[in-house]
């Protein structure tokens, strides 16, 4: 039972909801300078484990964070997913293909990913307050009835599909659930099967996955029932649903979560209403199927995490805060769409039969729902705060509003490893014309902008490639590893008339 502090302290940024969103929000906003109290109504953290699938972009995201290698001790590294019809293997995703330090699904339960990225808060000088709940901007609900009195700067609601923030301001969650039923089960199976790989089985009357958990012997299964809900959930039904779709048997010896859901997909039309903001599934709900939920909301909240502390400390223009929306309603706007014609697909078994065919016959269109999927793919072009000169004659390299790629830099470090501190990066290339450049970057820009200055004959082969690097340039790269701008000419007022835009 929590009891509320007297007198309330400070609060410049009130975090609800201390999922991965919340808890990943809240850090990168303390790191950065800000009196930051993050709530959550529950008492402790759900025990069961609901969002498994860390995906490549979200690994690089926490690799920045300094979380990831506590993720890789407890996760379990999937490098292949494999496809079966009727029993039969018939494609397969490899992972190791993909332009990523993490080429593969991180599978690591969601109670695991919360205690790390607590921890991790916790060491930044952060406190989780538990039993707490958003009633209104100006209280907090105890567990014990007690009402504290707040006047927070910021309200940042991270606290999920029920979200209290979006309920207080009365924005529709727009959108509808699935009449189908889905089970879910955590259970032991004897198999020979790799125990690095998940599988997707196709049968004419039902699909089931299989995933692989951290603890040996364990998967995840998950299959469509129908609409109309079994008689019992138990082991013996979810026998029946593997033997049937995998065409073999594979004994299920013990289970530790056995369910029935329904898929929800819904959405806000708006992410922000003056000093509030939604973010994850307080503000977009959509289907497993991908396994990009956890995902997006992880990337709306390292995407306005550093874009509030330069705003509050007064330093940011109106336009950065409103690029968190500009920017992320349209990827989960995409992310719904894509999540949706999967499910779909899942369902009707006329579709299935046509569209999975290209999964196993197109080698292009693999590639292309992997990148998708592993949200490596995910870029900002119409994003109000990304620019390039039209004198800047790119014809090659990362474009501004797409991820920065990484590569090594001489013989011990990579570019992630450099981007991994709360400012931006111009990443430099060029010798002695570009000095005059830096020193300006650096008198006007030092608080906002760390600068890395790769000279000719520095050995970075890798890093010129992926960069178009073949003439003098630099690229200006944001503290979330998306690319800002670019040019070709070290003149500094085009870069300073650019950064005019998000800071003052």
């Amino acid at each position: 039972m929590s009891t509320p502090p007297t007198p309330t302290p400070k609060i410049e940024a009130l975090v609800v909801g201390a999922g991965p969103t919340g808890l990943v929000l809240a850090s990168e906003l303390l790191k950065r300078g800000m009196e930051t109290r993050l709530i959550d109504a529950l008492a402790a953290p759900m025990p069961h484990s609901r969002a498994l699938g860390i995906q490549p972009r979200t690994l690089e995201i926490f690799q920045q964070m300094g979380v990831l290698q506590e993720m890789l001790k407890y996760g379990l590294p999937v490098h292949a997913t494999h496809f079966y019809k009727e029993g039969k293997r018939a494609a397969t995703f490899h992972f190791n293909t993909l332009p990523t330090p993490h080429p593969y699904l991180l599978v690591l339960p969601q109670e695991d990913t919360e205690r790390i990225l607590t921890n991790h808060y916790i060491k930044l000088g952060g406190k989780l307050e538990r039993g707490i709940s958003f009633k209104s901007p100006t209280e907090l609900l105890y567990d014990n009835g007690l009402i504290e009195r707040v006047s927070p700067t910021w309200i940042l609601g991270c606290d999920g599909a029920h979200s209290a923030v979006r309920h207080h301001l009365n924005l529709p969650f727009e959108g509808a659930s699935f009449s189908e039923i889905f089970a879910l089960a955590d259970v032991a199976i004897q198999t020979a099967l790799p125990p690095d790989e998940a599988h997707l089985f196709f049968h004419k009357e039902r699909v089931c996955g299989m995933i692989p958990l951290p603890q040996k012997g364990w998967y995840r299964l998950v299959s469509l029932i129908g609409q109309k809900e079994p008689a019992g959930v138990d082991i013996a039904l979810f026998q029946h649903i593997l033997d049937t779709c995998s065409g073999r048997h594979m004994p299920i010896t013990q289970a530790s979560w056995l369910s029935l859901f329904k898929v929800q997909r819904r959405m806000t039309r708006t992410f922000r209403s003056g000093n509030t903001f939604l973010l994850g599934d307080a503000a977009h709900i959509h289907s497993p199927a991908g396994g990009q939920g956890l995902n997006t909301s992880v990337q709306d909240a390292f995407n306005l995490g550093w874009k509030l502390p330069i705003c509050h400390h007064g330093r940011g223009t109106p336009l950065l805060l409103e690029s968190y929306e500009k920017e992320r309603l349209p990827v989960a706007k995409k992310v719904l769409k894509g999540t949706t014609a999967i499910t779909y697909t899942l369902i009707a078994r006329r579709l299935r039969s046509l569209i999975f065919p290209l999964l196993w016959r197109l080698p292009r269109f693999r590639k292309k729902l992997l990148l998708a999927m592993s949200e490596l793919s995910v870029s900002y072009p119409g994003s109000p705060i990304v620019s390039q000169p039209l004198s800047a004659l790119f014809w090659r390299g990362p474009r501004p509003g797409q991820r920065a790629p990484d590569a090594p830099i001489g013989a011990h470090h990579t570019l992630f490893e450099e981007l991994a501190h709360p400012s931006h990066t111009l990443l430099c290339f060029g010798g002695p014309d570009a000095q005059a450049f830096l020193q300006e970057v650096d008198l006007h820009f030092r608080d906002l902008i760390l600068i890395i200055h790769i000279e000719p004959g520095f050995p970075a082969p890798e890093l010129h490639k992926q960069y178009a690097a073949t003439q003098p340039c630099y690229y200006l790269i944001r503290p979330d590893g998306y690319i800002a701008t670019r040019s070709r000419s070290f003149r500094f007022t085009p870069l300073q008339k650019f950064l005019k835009r998000i800071v003052k």
